[in-house]
């Protein structure tokens, strides 16, 4: 696990991660400081496609929004972890996405 303190600390760690040590998912803020999630996602979608990325947010309808079209699944604000860990466990074994 990789833990960054906003956009530009993510975007910063994927430029300097070896390929085999990226993520296996990407769990992003919506609302992340720095870089905004639809820039963070597209500069890991460039690195490398296969990443699954899950946003996570309080705002509804943004899995609507085309800004982030490119995000894999959406997780609802406050968080419910055993649905967090189902959406991971399904982006990152090839299950049908929740």
């Amino acid at each position: 696990m990789i833990v960054t303190k906003d956009g530009d600390e993510a975007l910063d760690m994927l430029r300097s991660t070896a390929d085999e040590s990226c993520p296996e998912v990407l769990l992003l803020d919506a609302m992340t400081p720095g870089a905004s999630g639809p820039e963070v996602i597209a500069a890991f979608r460039r690195r490398k496609d296969s990443i699954p990325v899950l946003v996570a947010s309080a705002v509804s309808g943004i899995s609507y929004d085309p800004d982030w079209q490119a995000a894999d699944g959406f997780v609802g604000k406050p968080i419910d972890f055993g649905d967090l860990l189902d959406r991971i466990e399904a982006l990152t074994s090839g299950l049908p996405r929740p």
